[in-house]
Order: C-alpha cells, then structure tokens, then sequence
C-alpha cells in the first residue's frame, strides 16, 4: 500500500502511507500521513509507477483555456 486518494473540499488529496518504495506529487517527495491536495493534471509517482491525474469535480465549471 503506497498511499490513499480521498475527496477533499474542493477536490482530492493523497495521504502517504509510508511504503518501502515512497511517493511523489509532481516532484515533491510526500511524507508519511500527511494530506496533500492535488489538482487534476497533477502527476503522480508509486515507486516506478507514474500517473497522470486527471479529474473534474462535478457542478464545478472546468477551467477555460
């Protein structure tokens, strides 16, 4: 187990649970049980694996380009 994603107040947050391998938010290295917000486009690494986050919270207008 790497970490937990939840929904936040205005989006989601990952909590890392001190796994052997750590996690990254876009570059930062997370520290154990500790919530980070992240937004949609964030990236984020579990040990070699890497996603791409993308989201949209819903009755929220997304952001225009």
């Amino acid at each position: 187990r790497h970490a937990m994603i939840r929904r936040a107040n205005m989006g989601f947050e990952i909590l890392y649970l001190a796994s052997r391998n750590g996690t990254w938010l876009n570059a930062e290295q997370l520290i154990p049980n500790r919530p980070y917000p992240f937004a949609s486009g964030s990236q984020l690494r579990l040990g070699q694996m890497r996603l791409f986050i993308v989201y949209h919270v819903a009755g929220k207008d997304p952001p225009k380009k």
